[in-house]
């Protein structure tokens, strides 16, 4: 079209060429008029025509030549590009081909209409009974009510019956009279009221009102009832359809004795007792399906939901044969269907609200119109159903109702784009990159980004890394003694080993008073390595009155013990139940630990002393006022350059 490829769908049935929005774009968007002219699909949708356009066209003919032609064009918004007859009928080796191929098909269909009234004369010959008139009566069962545990019987009025309706309604139950479907009976300790409705022929439908107590005494029969999608799946592949009719079908199935009772009915004439399954009662619909769908299982190409029954197959002798299979079922079972009511080998058919032919199953563009035209609800009694409390997600999504916006075809709560479910655990591994932890997470998702419980997932995600929780600090699980205040620097000092960090172990030892830290890099751990590190620090500060240490071995050897009896050091060790008992050095264990543990793949702290020094300002509870020592060297003496 106008010198662009373009490919689209033959529709000898299509009185005008179409393309889509994209696709007249692609045609490099030719100036297009305002047009008056509407369409429709095939299905019967309305197409949005947008507007029409002149165009030279051409196609490739058999003989490697082009044929080439010119007219009208029309845009339409939705997904259709159709080559019409007004462009077909311009392209001569075309338009004889399709003149062909609508002959045969015309052959094939009067071929369709002669097999369907032959199909259907050997029905009514091979399978007679099921076509004769009046109420069937199935042989293979009956239905049978079971009561609750706690029922007790119900009697209802009758109801009065306008008199315009009384010569109808007397004829109607003298029918089912003579059809064996009621039975006259003067005492019941049941009674239902009835319910006259009138039928598009002008025939009334005597309908007992079950509703009044029988309903609410009976046990639901158990029997599921097939979804659409259970009854399209078995219709799978089909190209030619029959629907089947059973009339009165609920009437077709004999109730036992000990059900009988609980059917009787209160009317103008007095007491009738059902002997057949009447319409309305609450086990009818599931007692009904079981006994279909033992009758047509294992049957090719038959499905049903309750008594609109379908049968089909992928070409007319695999529908026949499916066809007389279950016509010879519904004869055993003693049914009966009303034959003008049935439609036999259709092309398509309509079926539980879908449209199903060759192609698939399709909605119904009728039961889409109703929707479309259904006037919303003015009160709630138009609803049928009004919850007493909201569902949760309405109740979450009624929070933040006010705050959900679109921009640019994103979703946002107010500042922060809102992730779909698909995304989610992306943008939380992305959150969670470089271990930051819960309380950064969060903070980071407060400017960017939301979707519900977006802190749960946050602090499901952090609890679940074992990194995280490397890093993390214990909470503390037991009421915490602080140590009495020292009046004196370098009375009693807490120590305790760091690491292994970076593969190497620190010695820390920390003043109860001034707080002053010593930290010593050691690659051994010993009990002699470690009094020997002692000895050096003590011999600039001086031996302390109390050491306090936790448990490890040494710390507890003999070797240690000697140590601090020799020296007039009293040893304290901690409970193996305490939490940091030593107090300060875990906390510059903690400090040191955090920036070189939680990144993985970065550069490591390379000096952790001169890391730790940088830290003590924060550690100290008050300054350091006293340097009474005279082995104890002062703060600007240690920090000063050398």
């Amino acid at each position: 079209i106008n010198g662009h490829p373009i490919q689209l769908l033959l529709d000898t049935g299509a009185e005008i060429t179409i393309v889509s929005e994209s696709k007249w774009k692609l045609l490099g968007k030719p100036l297009r008029q305002k047009t008056h002219v509407s369409g429709f699909a095939a299905n019967g949708t309305p197409l949005k025509i947008r507007g029409c356009f002149d165009a030279d066209f051409a196609v490739n003919n058999s003989a490697g030549g082009r044929c080439f032609g010119r007219g009208t064009c029309f845009v339409a918004e939705d997904d259709c590009n159709v080559l019409g007859m007004p462009w077909i009928k311009q392209l001569p080796d075309l338009y004889k081909a399709i003149k062909k191929y609508q002959i045969h098909r015309t052959i094939v269909v009067d071929h369709v209409a002669t097999s369907r009234d032959t199909i259907v004369a050997k029905l009514k010959t091979k399978f007679a009974n099921v076509f004769k008139p009046g109420l069937g009566r199935c042989t293979k069962t009956k239905a049978t009510l079971m009561l609750g545990a706690d029922a007790q019987p119900v009697f209802r009025r009758k109801r009065p019956v306008s008199y315009a309706n009384v010569a109808a309604l007397n004829e109607e139950i003298d029918r089912l009279l003579a059809e064996d479907v009621l039975s006259p009976v003067t005492y019941s300790r049941w009674a239902a009221p009835i319910v006259v409705v009138k039928k598009s022929n002008g025939t009334l439908r005597l309908c007992a009102d079950f509703s009044t107590g029988l309903n609410d005494a009976l046990m639901l029969h158990q029997h599921p009832l097939p979804t659409p999608d259970d009854v399209f799946t078995k219709l799978n592949g089909g190209t030619v359809f029959t629907q089947l009719d059973f009339p009165d079908a609920y009437l077709q199935v004999e109730v036992d004795e000990n059900s009988k009772e609980l059917l009787t009915i209160n009317t103008h004439q007095g007491l009738f007792r059902y002997n057949r399954l009447p319409f309305g009662v609450k086990s009818a619909p599931g007692i009904f399906q079981q006994i279909i769908d033992s009758m047509i299982a294992g049957l090719n190409g038959c499905a049903a939901y309750l008594d609109d029954v379908i049968v089909t197959g992928r070409n007319i002798e695999e529908h026949t044969a499916n066809l007389e299979a279950l016509f010879q079922r519904i004869q055993e079972y003693g049914f009966r269907v009303r034959i003008e009511k049935c439609s036999f080998l259709m092309p398509q058919i309509r079926y539980l609200g879908s449209i199903l032919d060759a192609k698939g199953r399709h909605p119904d563009p009728a039961k889409i119109e109703v929707i479309k035209k259904m006037p919303p609800p003015k009160d709630i009694g138009q609803t049928g159903e009004w919850p007493k409390k909201p569902k949760d997600r309405l109740l979450r999504f009624n929070f933040i109702r006010n705050s959900l916006m679109t921009q640019r075809g994103c979703l946002m709560f107010g500042d922060r784009i809102v992730i779909p479910d698909v995304l989610q655990a992306a943008v939380l591994q992305d959150l969670h990159d470089g271990h930051p932890g819960m309380a950064r997470m969060k903070m980071l998702v407060r400017d960017y980004c939301y979707w519900t419980n977006i802190d749960k997932d946050i602090e499901d995600k952090v609890k679940s890394c074992i990194r995280c929780q490397e890093c993390a600090q214990n909470p503390i699980k037991n009421t915490l003694c602080s140590w009495p205040i020292e009046d004196e620097p370098w009375i009693r000092v807490h120590a305790d080993f760091a690491g292994p960090l970076e593969g190497r172990m620190f010695l820390v030892i920390v003043d109860a008073c001034s707080k002053w830290p010593e930290i010593i890099e050691m690659s051994t751990t010993t009990s002699t390595a470690t009094i020997q590190e002692l000895r050096h620090i003590f011999a600039r500060f001086g031996y302390p009155k109390t050491v306090v240490t936790d448990n490890g071995t040494q710390f507890t050897s003999r070797e240690f013990s000697d140590f601090c009896c020799q020296n007039g050091i009293k040893h304290l060790r901690s409970p193996r139940s305490t939490r940091n008992p030593t107090g300060k050095p875990k906390d510059l264990l903690t400090l040191l630990r955090e920036p070189s543990k939680s990144s993985e793949g970065r550069e490591r702290h390379k000096k952790p002393y001169k890391s730790f020094c940088s830290t003590i300002v924060a550690l100290l509870a008050r300054p350091c006022l006293e340097n009474s020592h005279p082995l104890k060297p002062s703060l600007e003496d240690v920090y000063a350059p050398r």
